[in-house]
């Protein structure tokens, strides 16, 4: 079953984003990445429905990150977390 992937550098960041989604809401966690290119690939191996990633990813920012898994992955939504800017 397809859910959100996690990407994220911060290994203390995926763990919160995990149990926050896990607690509160009726989705379920796909798998985790800690950088975009790994996310990629993860991406599309495991076709989740959402990718909810850190909008400062080391090596690519969160706008480049978005532009890239738009046009390497069409079918997935991303969305920015930026739990570390408040």
């Amino acid at each position: 079953m397809p859910g959100i992937l996690i990407i994220d550098d911060s290994a203390n960041i995926r763990r919160f984003l995990r149990s926050f989604v896990e607690r509160n809401t009726p989705f379920t966690i796909c798998g985790e990445a800690e950088n975009a290119a790994e996310g990629i690939e993860k991406a599309k191996n495991l076709q989740p429905d959402l990718i909810l990633f850190d909008s400062t990813l080391s090596a690519i920012s969160g706008t480049e990150a978005a532009s890239l898994f738009r046009k390497t992955l069409r079918a997935i939504s991303p969305m920015l977390s930026d739990p570390k800017g408040y």
